[in-house]
């Protein structure tokens, strides 16, 4: 797991929200995902020095406000213009994540959208995927990151990483 890349997914997710939805996300404990997603899910794939999938997930509320603010007007049903919204959303955090990090070597895919309630998607095989829960007025969403680095080993202590992502970035 890149933890230089999930800080900057983290920070990319609460600085979104709050630029393009004035929408402030409280971030909740870190755990492994149980493949469970809420009503709109975007999904990116990455490519290079890590490989694997990062999943913005909305509840029905959230999806419904993003969609309405980055069109400009009231959006009531899940509709296209909703997958639209979240594909897009999925794709400024994980660019802006990329970007942070200042890196070439990981490319990122156009972004793919699943709606329905508890929708599935599954991870590459040998990434132990990991899912931050926000929470909001607005709603709730979950970032779920599942990565793997061909020089990593599989082995994988969740209680290491969230103190990693509890320590200062830098």
């Amino acid at each position: 797991m890149r933890i230089p890349f999930v800080h900057a997914l983290v920070a990319s997710v609460q600085s979104s929200f709050a630029s393009l939805l004035e929408c402030e996300l409280e971030r909740s404990e870190l755990a492994l995902s149980n493949g469970l997603s809420h009503d709109v899910s975007g999904i990116i794939g990455l490519t290079g020095l890590t490989n694997g999938l990062v999943a913005v997930s909305l509840s029905r509320s959230l999806a419904l406000r993003t969609a309405s603010s980055l069109l400009m007007e009231e959006i009531l049903e899940i509709n296209d213009d909703v997958s639209d919204a979240v594909g897009e959303l999925a794709n400024m955090i994980v660019g802006s994540a990329k970007s942070k990090l200042e890196t070439s070597q990981i490319a990122i895919t156009v972004p793919t959208v699943i709606v329905g309630d508890d929708h599935q998607f599954r991870f590459p095989a040998r990434a132990i995927p990991i899912r931050i829960p926000f929470h909001s007025d607005a709603g709730c969403c979950t970032l779920e990151i599942g990565l793997v680095d061909d020089w990593e080993p599989v082995e994988f202590n969740v209680e290491l990483l969230k103190a990693r992502l509890r320590a200062p970035v830098g």
